[in-house]
């Protein structure tokens, strides 16, 4: 809410105060996270400040890029999971130059549709920030709450809700056969000319650092404008056994493009049941597990520790034919040790040990 303390300890830098002379910031609205950039000093240095309000209060730096255009990633795993952020600035001055940070939405604790609330400063020797609430003026103190800091001098500080041209609500893909039904469903769309939809064929491989591995399979036209939910479905036919991702390509009809999340599918699941080692492991806190049944199956996969005690349960729902579904099992509350994760399915049940070190 309005008014929280955005730090916990110094440390955060610009919202964390230095437990001095400067307090930790408050914010003066609501808000789930926050960001500060700062140029430095220099023409090498871009520093970036977080604090994050939900699941808990945390401040932190972040990291520093240079101003060449190259990226880095965040260094914290407290915040974010290191390396799972990235952030980049290009210092030009031409248009759609600047900055930019990317953070997925797992690091978010998205799970379903809904609003997350982040707000973005950049702070310099001039800045129109108090050194007691976030935005704040430095001139003419404390604005009190204003939702839409038009009226502090050197704003605006809210662009508004801006919704991306095309929500995607799902993107699921089932195994019927030798062939792999892909479906998917959009709550809005702006200016959309369709979907380009996209495989990348084999066991380990991804798009990071490598996008020429994908290759596109096929198109379906999108509906342009509309406000009315509206699905989709591609059926990839003739496939052979083996492991296979996929992805949608979504264009507008100027061009621009954005893509989906990355579903994995596995054909011929050998006995008709996986569940993968999870990774990484050991792992502090967080890790993946992945699993998935040959045909429709109602699935629970739980987590307990050595005493046969249940810490957390992680899927229980049915599991859709032929997809490798990938959960995160996230141990930040739970002590350093060994625990078990139980997939249980169509009359099969299997455990497998990880190791969580702190």
């Amino acid at each position: 809410p309005a008014g929280t303390s955005l730090g916990g300890a110094p440390g955060g830098h610009y919202m964390g105060g230095d437990g001095g002379a400067n307090p930790n910031f408050n914010a003066d609205f609501e808000v789930d996270y926050m960001f500060a950039f700062n140029p430095g000093s220099s023409s090498t240095d871009v520093y970036i400040d977080g604090v994050k309000l939900v699941g808990g209060r945390v401040a932190q730096y972040l990291g520093n890029i240079n101003q060449s255009g190259t990226s880095a990633a965040n260094i914290n795993s407290d915040f974010f999971s290191a390396g799972s952020v990235e952030f980049a600035f290009n210092n030009s001055g031409e248009l759609i130059h600047g900055f930019e940070m990317r953070i997925p939405f797992s690091q978010l604790g998205v799970t379903q549709a809904g609003n997350v609330n982040a707000f973005a400063f950049v702070t310099s020797g001039s800045g129109f920030f108090s050194d007691v609430t976030v935005p704040g003026n430095v001139t003419g103190g404390n604005p009190g709450f204003n939702t839409s800091f038009n009226s502090i001098s050197g704003g605006p500080y809210n662009t508004g809700s801006h919704p991306l041209p095309v929500e995607l609500l799902s993107f699921t893909a089932s195994v019927s056969g030798r062939s792999v039904i892909l479906g998917w469903n959009t709550a809005t769309e702006t200016n959309n000319r369709g979907f380009e939809i996209e495989k990348l064929v084999g066991i380990g491989q991804y798009a990071v650092g490598n996008p020429s591995s994908w290759e596109k399979i096929g198109f379906v036209e999108g509906n342009g404008t509309t406000t009315e939910t509206k699905s989709y479905s591609f059926i990839d036919k003739n496939v052979t056994k083996g492991i296979y991702q996929y992805r949608l390509k979504q264009i507008d009809f100027d061009g621009s493009f954005e893509f989906s999340n990355v579903i994995e599918v596995h054909v011929s699941i050998p006995d008709g049941f996986v569940l993968e080692q999870n990774y990484p492991n050991p792992f502090n806190p967080g890790t993946k597990i992945k699993f998935g049944f040959n045909s429709i199956t109602n699935a629970e996969l739980k987590v307990y520790d050595v005493l046969g005690r249940q810490v957390a349960s992680l899927f229980n729902d049915i599991a859709e034919a032929g997809r490798i579904y990938e959960v995160d099992f996230n141990a930040s509350g739970l002590s350093s040790g060994v625990y078990y994760y139980k997939l249980s399915g169509n009359g099969k049940t299997e455990i497998k040990k990880m190791l969580m070190l702190k």
